[in-house]
């Protein structure tokens, strides 16, 4: 069993009953204005929060762990979609990771070829906690709000989710500096992961902790090296 699908058959077993509350959803797309969604998003996260609020109350999962878990079970039931994944060759892996970060727009964004992709980056030669990630896009429909989302897994399959604010940014560096705003206010503790020291957090240092994840984001977006 590879990795991603590891990870699903993870978090299915905290939340067994996501895929039947996800499909409920699915079908009722459309129906209201709160059910409207652009074709980009398989499923917005307003749905995965409702849907391990309702397992919550009945395994008495705490409200601390359905938060965390909110975004990790979006990432999972889109890419139970997809299925799609990225492995390639550890000599252009590395190669990808390494380089300055690629020029890529925000509306570039939106063109994942898939609803979901898992980026297999176990071969780095960079030494990181993290082995993995899903790459998905949320939208608010309440707010009208997009976002790309990554779930970052690390070694033992746990998974951390941040956003990547698309809608309200014009450039790289303030996508980057929204997260990293983000991140010291939600999840202060996960700053660590991507090896931004405090006295490093200029732009320069945020775009060097997520360059190398962007770059795999931009290569597939822009050849398609997916597969399922």
């Amino acid at each position: 069993m590879n990795i991603p699908k590891k990870i699903l058959k993870k978090y299915l077993e905290v939340y067994p009953e996501a895929e039947s509350q996800a499909k409920i959803f699915l079908d009722s797309r459309n129906s209201e204005p709160d059910f409207i969604w652009p074709d980009w998003c398989y499923l917005p996260l307003a749905a995965s929060y409702a849907i391990a609020t309702y397992e919550a109350a009945k395994q008495g999962i705490s409200a601390e762990r359905v938060i965390l878990d909110v975004g990790n079970l979006g990432a999972v039931l889109a890419w139970k979609k997809s299925k799609a994944m990225l492995n390639i060759e550890t000599e252009k892996l590395n190669e990808i990771w390494s380089k300055p970060l690629e020029n890529f727009s925000i509306e570039s964004l939106y063109n994942l070829p898939e609803f979901c992709i898992y980026f297999d980056i176990q071969n780095l030669k960079e030494p990181l906690e993290i082995i993995g990630f899903f790459v998905y896009l949320e939208y608010d429909a309440k707010y009208k709000h997009s976002e790309l989302r990554i779930s970052f897994a690390n070694k033992d399959l746990i998974l951390t989710t941040l956003p990547f604010h698309l809608s309200g940014v014009k450039t790289i560096p303030e996508m980057f500096r929204t997260t990293i705003n983000y991140m010291a206010m939600q999840q202060p503790g996960n700053i660590g992961i991507f090896q931004i020291p405090l006295d490093l957090q200029t732009d320069k240092g945020i775009e060097y902790a997520f360059k190398g994840f962007f770059n795999l984001i931009s290569y597939v977006i822009k050849k398609e090296k997916i597969k399922k």
